[in-house]
């Protein structure tokens, strides 16, 4: 391992200015109200509550009046009212037998209290969602629009194309770009005080994210076997800073907020590397080999904390590709355990997109290749040992944190002209906790804060 500082980067990945624009985005909260809705027989009830509580208050009020004035100073002895806590006891227990008469004279089914609904108060993360090149965060069921932004010195005219979350789940960054000039760049943002940093680029990252507190760092693989790859670190604090590593390259990088990881190789076609915030490089697992005229793996993730990875060993060859079913490997970081999650028989699945949820379970959004031009997809959930634990058939979202759920149905149609595009549709706006986002209606990537 090589790790070697560059004073000046290439022009490739040249990044010229930093800017910082404080500027909040609007957050909105709504307050929570509770109803509680009571009907006649509760109704009577509460009144003979009430009246029962009216006598032991009125009962304790009088036995609180003393003959003499009593030294209120601090050193009067708890014992002195003693007298006055055996009255309320004895008041109390009259109230009490009298609490128990209108009780018991009360008609069969009914409650002396006021029958109220419980409320269980869940913590559900922020949600992010990338839809129609626009991202949208979502807090507590109100949405807010945060991006893009305007960077100074760039067109104007942009689009999201990429976001990724902090481990902890504050901190939000993304990637945003001109289609047609490709320039573009780099926003880092906070979502508790909403300060944002951000930073022009000339070249579109595809992968390889990293979004911790001080910033963000992307990894970018070499240009062939020989070549390093460039590590660069955008400081919210300092200066951009590049490295160069040397590690085997690979066509997958993927990052979470302490490093990256970046394979299978090329070389061999199944091991695994970590490479750090440092640049440090580290020999992890090996994929199980595929087939001599086998595919190779292709999408892969992994999740903010680093602790779960996943990938799709599958032909993506012209969209759907020929071959077998894919097959998804999950590997456990924690434990080095690498185990294969079984999909049901019949359709010939291929992965459209991988996301991990707060709790690192895997939604596999998979799509039935053995139909045409219309194609059905079904979003697996699969836990870090590789056993499936749900489905949700004709969803392209499919999602739970907290107890709620953001879904989305839809199917995925061919098309392209120069070559075959398997294209996202939905055929409904994105529902939050059964609740319809309107400004969210063509297909959506999203991601719960972890």
């Amino acid at each position: 391992m090589i790790v070697v500082e560059v004073s000046s980067p290439s022009s490739r990945h040249i990044v010229s200015h930093l800017v910082a624009n404080p500027a909040p985005a609007p957050v909105e909260v709504r307050g929570r109200k509770q109803i509680t809705a009571l009907g006649r027989q509760e109704e009577r009830d509460r009144v003979l509550a009430n009246a029962v509580m009216g006598m032991r208050g009125a009962c304790a009020l009088w036995t609180l009046m003393p003959r003499r004035r009593p030294d209120m100073t601090a050193g009067v002895k708890p014992t002195r009212f003693f007298p006055t806590r055996r009255a309320i006891a004895a008041c109390c227990s009259l109230t009490g037998l009298v609490g128990a008469v209108l009780v018991f004279a009360l008609p069969t089914g009914t409650s002396a209290a006021p029958k109220v609904q419980a409320s269980v108060v869940r913590q559900v993360p922020a949600l992010a969602v990338l839809a129609s090149g626009k991202l949208t965060l979502v807090v507590k069921g109100t949405s807010a629009a945060i991006g893009p932004i305007h960077l100074s010195g760039t067109v104007k005219s942009m689009i999201v194309t990429d976001f990724q979350w902090s481990a902890g789940g504050r901190y939000l960054a993304w990637e945003q770009s001109n289609p047609n000039t490709g320039q573009g760049g780099i926003v880092w943002y906070d979502t508790v005080t909403h300060r944002r940093m951000s930073w022009p680029i000339q070249v579109q990252y595809s992968g390889g994210w990293s979004v911790s507190s001080s910033g963000l760092a992307l990894l970018v693989a070499g240009e062939d076997l020989g070549s390093p790859s460039t590590l660069i670190s955008y400081n919210v604090v300092g200066p951009v800073r590049h490295r160069l590593v040397v590690v085997p390259i690979s066509d997958n990088v993927v990052g979470y907020s302490g490093g990256f990881i970046m394979g299978p190789d090329i070389k061999t076609g199944t091991q695994l590397w970590r490479v750090s915030l440092s640049g440090a490089v580290t020999k992890l697992q090996a994929l199980p080999k595929p087939a001599s005229n086998g595919p190779p793996y292709e999408v892969t993730a992994v999740s903010p904390d680093g602790k779960v990875f996943a990938a799709e060993l599958g032909d993506h060859t012209d969209g759907c590709g020929v071959g077998p079913v894919s097959r998804i490997f999950v590997v456990n970081e924690t434990t080095g355990t690498v185990s294969q999650a079984f999909l049901p028989a019949g359709p010939r699945w291929r992965v459209q997109s991988f996301v991990f949820d707060p709790k690192d379970t895997l939604d596999a959004t998979m799509v039935d290749c053995t139909q045409a031009s219309t194609m059905r997809t079904t979003v697996f959930w699969v836990a870090r040992r590789g056993v499936l634990t749900g489905e949700k058939s004709g969803a392209l979202v499919a999602t739970e944190a907290g107890g709620v759920l953001a879904y989305q149905p839809g199917h995925i149609k061919l098309g392209g002209t120069e070559a075959p595009i398997l294209e996202e549709v939905a055929t409904r706006p994105l529902t939050v906790n059964g609740r319809p986002l309107a400004s969210i209606t063509t297909a959506a990537t999203v991601s719960w804060a972890p």
